[in-house]
């Protein structure tokens, strides 16, 4: 089945759907819903019977097929011969047109140019260039991938095309955003994020040309029309209406059935609503996910069929049909900087932040210290040992906020990242980075089940010299049982069912450090990812450590990236690297709902309940984002918020904190989050090292005491901790 079928049958299955209840109340609807096909209907058809919006938009198709590319005249041509003696319909007979389209025809009938014969009055926005434009997509897609809102020719394209019966900005911006959406689709992105970033896209363009920027009020809420209640939304023949109902429908319904039963039963213009909808449910839950009982009753299917093929075909002949990415992993591990495994903003994030990476590494201790302190008690227990607004600072033990297992495991996956790189300089040739990461989780599991100093084996990590990191702090038992395994999980070859977030907690070194390195940056979300999977096997366990690592390698790499573009591209980033994933749609949705939420959503509590408690990786990953873009001013408000619930409260905090941390950078850190933070000393040296990199090699001999350092650190594993008398980059 190709994506041309799916969008062409899922659009005049559901046309034919709402034939019959056309014009219908939606209060006579709800007391008698339509559940299925039928005939009847104000027009008496039978059942299976679509209407004009199927048939203009084969039409559309047909001439493409067969003239190639958009050929105007002849789209106008195929438009007179249904109009005026029944093609293309199941009857053989135009029983239903809307007036602006028939006007378009009658003065093509008169001679007026195709360009000239829409009409561009604003009472002349109905829905009939929308329910047609369908077809454009899949050439468009071809042809400028999903970004078609990036190209002003795409979209003139599109506009000439609603431009034959509907010339109006209105009417032609409606579709530009429904073909946006389509491609985004196309391009493989769940509904809600397709409905985002297409509308958003589309509407960047629009604003960018004086001929729209009118009507672009009118769009500037489309992208979040699910918030509104079903009282707000008007399924007239209105386009305004038309599009917003397609949209509310299609993100309130999880499979093709029930949205277009849910548009059908809006009431009033039901196949044109159902039409919309069912174009773009077709694409994304394919032709099998088409009840079978409706496709047998549709009528015209030698019609449909044949208008399908051939647009399938001169896709194909002009290699213009969508091609799956490849999902062999290890060709995005291969992938350098040159590659085509990069997401747009990837370059502009090319200059590390000293700044950012202290930020991000202490951040993330400061909201786990704070979190820690109230990570097993309820709500309930937190408001009445700290008060109605919670806890707002640290709870200081023997002088100390003390971090929990996530700050240790970040550093140590720090430190195993630091000893590839060394060997990797010295040697000319390294491991994969995550066969270090494991090694050196394995010396932290030392850390917790041994007293200081560990037995004097080998040893890859200088950290299992510090003392202070030999504390248990409610280790998670899934990293300790995967890694008493011996950590040896991988993507392909799970070592466990866990979706637990004790695999995305950990993982912010990766994107600090890899964010300068000569990898793709797909292959370094790779890199968080297979790191994720040495102790997490779960998709949810190890796709949101993927999503992390990409938004803090952006955050800390540039300074004119936002915070939402960074969730946003880290979404891209996880479509591409992992398209047949089975949780990503419900992960994405959840990112996107915290997007949301943040902006509309009401008090952080509620917002919080309603993503999750933040023991799972999706879970802990969304409150972050929801928390960090609320509050991307303000870290204390973010750390906060992201801690005064009962749930995973360290996580959610020290996400929240590398987030927060890697945006604004530790100059917007306040001091109470810096002062008697625990092992403030080394933390500051790993975010120091990551930053500073390795700078020896094996034909080098330097003399330079950062260099002689890294030696001791990286070398031969046997520093200790900086000297309290030293002063060189210890401050922070």
């Amino acid at each position: 089945m190709t994506k041309i079928r799916d969008g062409i049958y899922g659009l005049c299955v559901a046309d034919a759907l709402g034939v019959p209840a056309e014009c219908r109340t939606r209060e006579d609807l709800r007391q008698h819903p339509v559940t299925g096909m039928s005939d009847g209907g104000i027009r008496g058809q039978n059942v299976g019977f679509w209407s004009d919006d199927s048939s203009m938009t084969l039409c559309l198709a047909k001439s493409i097929a067969q003239v190639g590319y958009f050929h105007t005249h002849d789209i106008m041509e195929r438009f007179r011969q249904w109009f005026e003696k029944g093609a293309y319909t199941p009857g053989g007979t135009c029983f239903d047109f809307g007036h602006t389209c028939a006007k378009a025809i009658h003065r093509y009938q008169r001679g007026v140019t195709p360009a000239l014969c829409g009409g561009n009055k604003m009472e002349e926005n109905g829905n009939g260039s929308l329910m047609r434009i369908l077809p454009v997509a899949f050439v468009l897609y071809g042809k400028y991938g999903k970004d078609v809102a990036g190209s002003s020719r795409a979209m003139q394209e599109i506009h000439r095309i609603s431009g034959l019966t509907h010339r109006h900005p209105l009417a032609q911006s409606a579709c530009g955003i429904y073909i946006s959406i389509a491609c985004h689709i196309l391009d493989g992105e769940t509904i809600p994020m397709a409905v985002y970033n297409g509308v958003e896209k589309a509407l960047e363009w629009y604003g960018r040309h004086s001929r729209f920027l009118p009507i672009v009020d009118t769009w500037k809420n489309l992208a979040f029309v699910a918030q509104q209640d079903e009282a707000s939304i008007r399924s007239g023949g209105y386009v305004v209406e038309t599009l917003e109902t397609a949209l509310w429908c299609l993100l309130r319904t999880g499979n093709y059935k029930d949205c277009v039963l849910k548009c059908v039963n809006m009431g009033y213009d039901t196949d044109s609503t159902a039409a919309v909808a069912g174009g773009l449910a077709g694409l994304y839950y394919g032709y099998d996910g088409i009840p079978r009982e409706w496709v047998s009753l549709l009528a015209g299917k030698e019609i449909i069929e044949d208008c399908v093929q051939g647009l399938e075909r001169y896709c194909m002949e002009h290699h213009l049909m969508p091609e799956a990415p490849p999902h062999n992993l290890d060709d995005i591990r291969r992938a350098d900087r040159w590659s085509h495994w990069n997401t747009a903003l990837d370059q502009k994030a090319t200059v590390k932040n000293r700044d950012k990476f202290l930020g991000c590494l202490i951040g993330g201790a400061a909201g786990d210290a704070l979190g820690y302190a109230v990570e097993f008690l309820t709500e309930n227990e937190i408001l009445f040992r700290y008060g109605k607004k919670g806890i707002s600072g640290y709870h200081l033990q023997d002088g100390l906020a003390r971090i929990s297992d996530d700050t240790q495991m970040t550093l140590f996956t720090a430190n195993g990242l630091l000893v590839g790189q060394t060997r990797g300089c010295l040697r000319g040739i390294m491991a994969p980075y995550p066969d270090y990461i494991a090694q050196a989780y394995q010396e932290w599991y030392k850390t917790q089940v041994c007293d200081f100093p560990a037995a004097e084996d080998f040893h890859t990590c200088w950290l299992l010299h510090v003392p202070g990191l030999y504390a248990r702090r409610a280790p998670g038992t899934t990293c300790m049982g995967a890694i008493a395994a011996g950590a040896g999980g991988s993507i392909e070859r799970p070592i466990n069912h866990s979706k637990g977030c004790g695999g995305v907690m950990r993982i912010a070194p990766v994107g600090l450090y890899l964010g300068s390195s000569q990898m793709a940056g797909l292959a370094a979300d790779l890199v968080a990812a297979d790191a994720a999977a040495l102790t997490h096997g779960h998709e949810l366990g190890y796709i949101p450590a993927a999503m992390l690592s990409h938004m803090v390698r952006l955050l800390s790499h540039s300074t004119e990236i936002s915070l939402e573009a960074a969730v946003q591209d880290s979404m891209e980033a996880v479509q591409r690297i992992f398209p047949q994933a089975v949780h990503l749609p419900a992960l994405l949705e959840k990112i996107q709902l915290a997007l949301q939420l943040a902006k509309t959503g009401g008090s952080d509590l509620d917002v919080i309940h309603a993503l999750g408690e933040g023991w799972h990786g999706d879970e802990a990953l969304a409150i972050a984002v929801f928390c960090a873009v609320k509050y991307q001013d303000d870290f204390d408000k973010a750390l906060l918020a992201a801690v005064n619930h009962g749930g995973d409260s360290d996580s959610t905090g020290a996400i929240t904190g590398n987030l927060l941390g890697a945006y604004l950078g530790l100059s917007h850190i306040p001091e109470k989050y810096t002062d008697h933070l625990e092992l403030l000393d080394v933390i500051t040296e790993i975010a120091e090292d990551l930053y500073y990199d390795c700078q020896i090699n094996e034909y080098t001999y330097s003399e330079d005491p950062r260099d002689m350092a890294w030696e001791k650190k990286y070398v031969d594993i046997t520093y200790g901790g900086k000297d309290p008398d030293e002063g060189a980059g210890s401050s922070v």
